[in-house]
């Protein structure tokens, strides 16, 4: 805040009817001193916009502690895409990705970007979640059973069985979680 005062001070003394004991030399000099730090100013400006934001969402979202079910729910306080606390069961928060990208709050519920993360993984690692909400990750289907039961969105799935490198609890003749993606892919098409 001293920063912006000085700025203000600096940028005030240069008015030659409020200075008229200095030169136009040392006017021109105090002008150019100006213009140097322009940027800096500016910066300053753009820090404190960032900071008043910033001050918001943490009396907004953390001091008053609204516990958002999903990320739809939260579409009208967050715009950005990115790493939320969502609370499904109303109780235990856990750390998911929002993509906010077309207004409407979707919960990520898997999220590949490179690879790097193992998915062949047993049955009690699909239930709880795995991964890097930053980067690579399962959101557990405990939670995505939470979610969708309060609605009818997987009502397709009534009655299918949910299979893991572990457990094979699927129709199909071998466990299809222990097949290579292509082939997944041929098997969902036929």
């Amino acid at each position: 805040m001293s920063l912006m005062l000085g700025m203000f001070v600096e940028i005030s003394g240069i008015c030659v009817h409020e200075n008229p004991d200095k030169t136009v030399e040392q006017l021109l000099k105090d002008t150019d001193t100006i213009l140097k730090n322009i940027n800096v100013y500016k910066d300053v400006v753009k820090k404190n916009k960032m900071l008043r934001k910033e001050l918001k969402w943490i009396i907004e979202d953390v001091c008053i502690s609204k516990k958002y079910k999903d990320c739809s729910e939260m579409k009208s306080k967050r715009r950005e895409s990115g790493i939320y606390t969502i609370y499904p069961d109303k109780s235990k928060g856990i750390k998911v990705y929002c993509d906010m990208t077309d207004g409407k709050g979707w919960t990520v519920i898997q999220r590949r970007i490179d690879g790097s993360t193992d998915f062949a993984r047993t049955w009690n690692e699909y239930k709880e979640g795995f991964g890097d909400v930053r980067k690579e990750y399962w959101f557990g289907n405990k939670y995505l059973n939470i979610l969708t039961s309060s609605g009818d969105y997987l009502s397709c799935n009534n009655g299918k069985y949910f299979s893991t490198k572990d457990k094979d609890n699927d129709s199909n003749g071998g466990n299809c979680a222990t097949l290579p993606i292509w082939a997944l892919v041929e098997w969902q098409l036929q």
